[in-house]
């Protein structure tokens, strides 16, 4: 092959996400199945290894042919071209590996994700067509049940898929076990969607007490809907998970002292809705509401309360001692 008829891949503009907010849907979709085919990788693949792939699938170039190891390091190429072309071009590794450095720093970071990536999910069936609509950003859509609900079940999910997990690795579980609990993780992640996505259903307007239609939360969404959502794909869930992180992030440190994950422990041996009854007696004592009022109140009103509260109580610790 004569490589002089070839061009170089830095003579063109390769464009790379910035970091997570960069980023739109199909590129989100894009990082999210190299992710979840990596996972899938027996043995598992190093985080390097990850990163390669990605950068491959960000760019759109395929690898025609892999590095010659005989060579040295400096002089080493991949032949690629771009999805869709003929062009064969080169592709240092020594550039791969700077262009990876310098513009992909941000997949050593958490998710700092907060635009939920889909804004509706439609579901058809021989029943007819069921519309869904995403939460807004930051979730200020949402009032202070639905943002419990949704963190339990989260919390509720990932202990079923780390029992699943275990059970793959133990020796002794019958298919039929597997199966079982296969079940159990779609639906949990089905209940965790059902919570997150509304439906247009009549309801009573709490301030006029007259029946709108609207996209809002009931109650019975999580358990009434979840089917719904058991053939959503690993890849779109890996970006509600991306979007679900960075959101919980940015709670994290907004309200460092109120804010504070669910133990998937915890969460597994006990319903999440008893969880969230539970917590909902201890914050009507302090907050001086009944849960209906709070049922109803912004989610991050609540949690600037608690902060608030939570301030003035250290406040209060710190002149005592003083004293």
């Amino acid at each position: 092959m004569n490589q002089t008829a070839m061009k170089r891949v830095e003579r063109i503009d390769l464009r790379m996400p910035k970091g997570w907010s960069d980023m739109g849907v199909e590129e989100l979709e894009t990082v999210a199945s190299v992710l979840v085919e990596a996972a899938a990788k027996k043995p598992a693949l190093t985080m390097n290894e990850v990163k390669v792939r990605l950068f491959l699938a960000l760019t759109q170039l395929e690898v025609l042919e892999t590095a010659n190891p005989a060579k040295p390091v400096e002089e080493q190429y991949l032949v690629v071209c771009r999805r869709g072309h003929l062009e064969r071009l080169v592709l240092y590794l020594w550039q791969m590996h700077y262009w990876m450095q310098e513009q992909m720093s941000w997949l050593d970071k958490p998710s700092t994700l907060l635009m939920f990536p889909y804004k509706e999910f439609i579901k058809w069936s021989w029943r007819g067509r069921h519309k869904y609509q995403g939460p807004s950003a930051l979730m200020q859509n949402f009032q202070w049940r639905q943002y419990r609900i949704a963190q339990e079940y989260m919390s509720f999910f990932i202990s079923e898929s780390n029992r699943l997990v275990k059970m793959q690795q133990s020796e002794g579980i019958t298919a039929k076990e597997l199966k079982r609990q296969l079940h159990a993780v779609a639906r949990a992640k089905g209940m965790f969607l059902a919570t997150l996505f509304n439906r247009r259903v009549k309801f009573v307007d709490a301030e006029t007490k007259l029946i709108r239609k609207d996209y809002t939360y009931v109650s019975c969404q999580s358990m009434n809907n979840w089917r719904d959502f058991a053939g959503f794909s690993d890849v779109k869930f890996q970006c509600v998970l991306f979007w679900w992180t960075g959101t919980m992030n940015w709670l994290q440190k907004k309200y460092p002292k109120v804010f504070k994950s669910s133990n998937p422990k915890k969460a597994a041996v006990a319903n999440p809705l008893e969880l969230y009854t539970r917590q909902t007696a201890t914050m009507e004592k302090y907050l001086g509401i009944n849960e209906e009022e709070m049922n109803r109140e912004l989610y991050t009103n609540v949690l600037q309360h608690l902060q608030d509260m939570m301030d003035e109580s250290d406040r209060m610790k710190a002149l005592e001692n003083k004293k």
